[in-house]
Order: C-alpha cells, then sequence, then structure tokens
C-alpha cells in the first residue's frame, strides 16, 4: 500500500466513523445528556467503539453502546467541533484506525497489525481562561487497546484499534489538541483540535 493510499483510507474512516453517528460530530455544542456519564461508560466508549459503529450501521441504535458513545465521548479528529458536558460526568475522546481489504491491498495480517500498532496518538489538553486566553497543552494519558478484528457491514472483515483519553473536568472551556503520526508517512503530524465545554 502506498503512503497516500494508506493516509487516504485513513481518512475516509474518519469521516465514515463521524458521519455515521459515533459521538456528536457537528459544529455546533451537542447538549449534555440528562443522565451523567461514568468512568465505565466512557472506558465504554473506547473499547467497544467500532463495535458501536457497526451496531449503528445495522440500524441498531438503541443499544448500551451506542449510547455511551453518543452521550460520553467525543471525537478527538472532528476538527473544529465543540461538544458539551456536564461538570458530573466522565466522559472520553476517541478515535480509531481501521483498515479493510488489506488483501487487496497487498499487505498480510502482521504488515496490517504492524501499521496499525505504530501509529502514534499524542492528545493535549488547555483550558481557556475567562478573558480568552488559551493555557498551556497538557499531554493526557492515552489508551489503547489491542489490535482487533470485527466484520464491519458494507466493508467485512475489518482490522482496527481504537485510542482514546478518559477525563473528569471542572466547569469551563477546554481545547483538545490531537497528533497523528503514520509509520509509513514519516515527517509528518497531522493535528486537530476539538472544543470542549463543560457546564456546572
Amino acid at each position: 500500500m502506498t503512503r497516500n493510499a494508506l493516509r487516504v483510507r485513513s481518512a475516509v474512516v474518519a469521516a465514515a466513523m463521524a458521519l455515521s453517528g459515533v459521538g456528536v460530530a457537528a459544529s455546533v455544542s451537542a447538549a449534555a445528556p440528562p443522565d451523567s456519564c461514568t468512568r465505565g461508560s466512557a472506558q465504554k466508549s473506547i473499547q467497544a467503539a467500532i463495535v458501536a459503529a457497526n451496531q449503528i450501521r445495522e440500524g441498531r441504535t438503541q443499544t448500551g453502546i451506542v449510547e455511551a458513545h453518543r452521550q460520553c465521548s467525543y471525537i478527538l479528529y472532528n476538527d473544529g467541533a465543540t461538544y458539551t458536558f456536564s461538570d458530573d460526568d466522565v466522559f472520553s475522546g476517541v478515535t480509531a484506525f481501521t483498515w479493510w481489504k488489506w488483501e487487496e491491498d497487498g499487505m498480510t495480517r502482521k504488515e496490517v497489525n504492524d501499521i496499525i500498532s505504530g501509529t502514534d496518538y499524542q492528545v493535549e489538553l488547555a483550558q481557556v481562561s475567562p478573558d480568552g486566553t488559551l493555557g498551556e497543552f497538557v499531554s493526557q494519558s492515552v489508551l489503547r487497546p489491542p489490535v482487533k478484528y470485527h466484520p464491519m457491514l458494507g466493508q467485512g472483515l475489518t482490522a482496527y484499534q481504537t485510542a482514546g483519553v478518559i477525563l473528569d473536568l471542572d466547569p469551563g472551556t477546554y481545547v483538545s489538541r490531537l497528533h497523528i503520526e503514520y509509520p509509513d508517512v514519516p515527517g509528518e503530524t497531522f493535528t486537530y483540535e476539538v472544543t470542549l465545554v463543560v457546564t456546572d
């Protein structure tokens, strides 16, 4: 697979995941859910992001996994979007690398695993002061479950790895920044920023 093809595939996957409804993919604030999100919900939204995306494709939108995503997570790469949560919420920021039809790309399962596992994610968070000044960005711990395989509607068996952060924030406005570096695109960093509004 060429560098450009891998990058294009990753971008297409990101767009498809956002548009499928995993999280609230919008450029305006999303209303906070009526019930607070728990650490367990946040962890579930990272662990099962691809399963949730597939359930949405299948029209199964009322499952616990889907609800955890829609209410208790935001999309790390949804550049320019704003998400709203309550200070009672523990929520997650989620991204994923998925790859299907890798054999048609001339890749083995091991090569796919190595590329997905070798992708580097860095997440930083900064608070916006009342006067609009952006504070210092602080690195966040990124959770990365192992590479897994799941049959996805419309694309067949899909290799994937999710990644994300779990946040429990005081009221205020924050900027979440994601940096991604792909192992076969050396020297390039892809950066995405999302605004988080936490209400009291």
